[in-house]
């Protein structure tokens, strides 16, 4: 079991679009757990989102992350989400 967490203003690029930070959100996970020669069994996801956050960064950002976990053999069973001033993502796996 592992779990990280990234937040927009520290761990990204300002120019990473919503698909990629999806994606990182999930990798940094699953890096985690292959650099113990495991493999994941299920990754979840809690999300800290500004209120100013558009549908269509939020869709884009899930499809990312769900694309991460496809191509890594795993598939995202649950999570939480929370109102937050900073972007922020938190992954277990």
């Amino acid at each position: 079991i592992t779990t990280d967490m990234i937040v927009r203003s520290t761990h990204l690029p300002q120019n990473a679009d919503p698909w990629q930070i999806g994606w990182h959100g999930i990798a940094i996970n699953l890096s985690d757990i292959a650099s113990m020669g495991g493999e994941p069994l299920g990754i979840v996801v809690a999300l800290g989102l500004p209120k100013t956050m558009s549908e269509s960064f939020f869709s884009d950002m899930v499809k990312g992350a769900a694309a991460c976990a496809t191509d890594y053999g795993t598939s995202i069973v649950g999570g939480d989400t929370k109102e937050s001033d900073i972007l922020t993502v938190a992954g277990c796996a």
